[in-house]
């Protein structure tokens, strides 16, 4: 009775020990809600459903639209008076995408601007696709892309064919007023 009593006991305190996060890391989840209330951030959620293809689109990006379910923006503008926040918030942003659960997909230089996508799932199926832009200029924005079953050469299609997104919706209004004119 006393081994069962003592194993219990073991079991108890490991679930314990193990439900706990001793880790400091932050998640991105948490990021983006801590980010909240900061008057820096433009903070949208985004319903496919908002977000059209232009009728050039491939078959390929409109495989890759089709996967996805919402996209959530976090954009940090640079100005003058935000310098010093801008570079702490780009650091915990940075951090977070070290995290070896994130894999890469592609890295892009682009008029100045340096743009990463990484992603959770595997290769054959993505649930989360990170998309991070960052322009000395301008800030940075962070893109969670949510879906089913997005293929990597599909997204890779679709962002490389940025064109095929129609740029005259509200969310990208919304973006050019809060940066500026996006290429």
């Amino acid at each position: 009775m006393k081994v069962i009593k003592y194993i219990g006991i073991l079991f108890l305190a490991f679930v314990i020990i193990t439900s706990c996060n001793t880790s400091d890391e932050q998640s991105l989840q948490e990021y983006y809600v801590s980010s909240e209330s900061n008057s820096n951030y433009l903070m949208l959620d985004i319903p496919i459903s908002i977000l059209t293809l232009g009728a050039d689109a491939t078959e390929e990006s409109k495989q890759a639209y089709e996967s996805i379910k919402k996209v959530n923006l976090l954009a940090f503008k640079l100005t003058e008076t935000n310098k010093q926040s801008y570079v702490e918030e780009k650091t915990k942003v940075s951090k977070i995408l070290k995290n070896k659960a994130y894999r890469e997909l592609m890295r892009v230089n682009n008029n100045g601007a340096k743009i990463v996508a990484k992603y959770l799932g595997t290769e054959n199926s993505m649930s989360e696709v990170i998309v991070y832009a960052s322009d000395k200029t301008k800030g940075f924005a962070l893109a969670r892309i949510l879906g089913d079953d997005m293929r990597p050469e599909n997204m890779i299609k679709l962002m490389n064919s940025f064109k095929d997104l129609d740029k005259d919706n509200d969310v990208f209004k919304k973006m050019k007023g809060f940066f500026g004119e996006i290429h």
